[in-house]
């Protein structure tokens, strides 16, 4: 999240570099309040790579962790990828998936099973636990099956094909918001949900101008 905020913040700046020219001394202004915040932002990010020089991968196929498991942002997210596939086989759900309300249920009993990390009992930590598979393709395959991964591509089709003068965002700032589909479910979270809509509802004003021409 840190990272789409970083992001968001450098296309913001290129988008409005013509603004900021014109308006030179707000900009002023506003340009050292940006640096400081993208600098204050990269100190979690530059920590979270920093893991990533020993990713550990031998540890993905694991049939038991413990509580000092080496985990870290890659090869957890390769376990959780390999427990959505064993929920899919386990319950016979490729098709039509688990289900939303029983997803996360299930990915807490795999934690559970696995002896990944899940806290302590009446405190406050939970380890693991309610840590969705941070990734949005995985998440929708899981929730709603091979049915529903089709549905999402199918939506990623039409915005992707729609010329790019009708689209809220130009194509590759919504190729790179794809891209981070891969490492977290986007569309799961409330700022997800919202970020995603406002770009693909951009395309329906435009229909009638489209079937138009």
């Amino acid at each position: 999240s840190k990272m789409m905020l970083a992001v968001g913040i450098i296309l913001f700046v290129f988008k409005q570099k013509k603004w900021i020219l014109k308006n030179l001394p707000f900009a002023k202004i506003v340009a050292p309040v940006l640096i400081i915040l993208m600098a204050v932002l990269m100190i979690p990010v530059g920590q979270r790579f920093s893991k990533l020089i020993d990713p550990r991968l031998d540890i993905v196929m694991d049939d038991s962790f413990t509580y000092d498991s080496p985990l870290n942002g890659l090869n957890l997210r390769l376990i959780q990828a390999r427990l959505g596939f064993e929920i899919l086989h386990e319950q016979e759900a490729w098709i039509f998936g688990v289900g939303s309300d029983r997803s996360q249920k299930l990915l807490n009993q795999k934690y559970i099973e696995k002896g990944i990390y899940t806290g302590y009992k009446n405190t406050d930590d939970i380890g693991y636990l309610d840590y969705n598979f941070h990734n949005q393709y995985l998440e929708t395959t899981v929730r709603s099956g091979i049915i529903g991964l089709i549905a999402l591509l199918t939506i990623i089709y039409m915005v992707l094909k729609t010329p790019s003068k009708y689209l809220f965002a130009s194509k590759w700032e919504i190729s790179l918001i794809l891209i981070f589909f891969i490492t977290e479910s986007v569309i799961e979270r409330q700022v997800g949900i919202v970020y995603f809509c406002i770009m693909y509802a951009a395309y329906f004003p435009n229909l009638k101008s489209i079937n138009k021409k």
